[in-house]
């Protein structure tokens, strides 16, 4: 990101751009700490804390330095994924369980989702679960 003083930024026209681009830095989750939780003869295991206080647990690609493999991903909010993450991305099999106000078509209030994933959005067969009991597959 480029650092303008307000001279500058009325030459170049800029303001909107740099903004946005602050934005985007301040609003990004840094990763704050990483530790190896296992080591196996696969590979190790790491958590990792995040600065909005997310953790993960799991694979991580040594080439790329991003999560990669099997990993679970717990989320401030108490919401937590298990399953395959690539690239740093929820992508394969997986079952996210989800907490609040998650609504869908008859706002009935869903506890978890397990099967396919594809960057990161629910993708293919998989099951729905509700809180009321009911069970949606397809």
């Amino acid at each position: 990101m480029e650092i303008l003083d307000e001279d500058d930024e009325e030459e170049k026209g800029e303001t909107e751009t740099n903004d946005s681009e602050y934005s985007k830095c301040v609003n990004k989750i840094i990763e704050i700490s990483r530790e190896i939780i296992k080591e196996t003869e696969s590979g190790k295991e790491y958590r990792i804390k995040y600065s909005n206080g997310d953790i993960y647990e799991g694979e991580i690609d040594h080439k790329t330095n991003l999560k990669d493999g099997w990993g679970t991903y717990f989320f401030i909010n108490g919401e937590k994924y298990e399953g395959f993450f690539e690239d740093d991305i929820i992508e394969g099999f997986g079952k996210y369980y989800f907490l609040g106000d998650h609504t869908l078509v008859f706002i009935k209030l869903f506890l978890s989702y397990e099967g396919e994933w594809y960057q990161g959005k629910k993708q293919g067969v998989g099951i729905l679960q509700y809180a009321n009991g009911s069970v949606y597959k397809g």
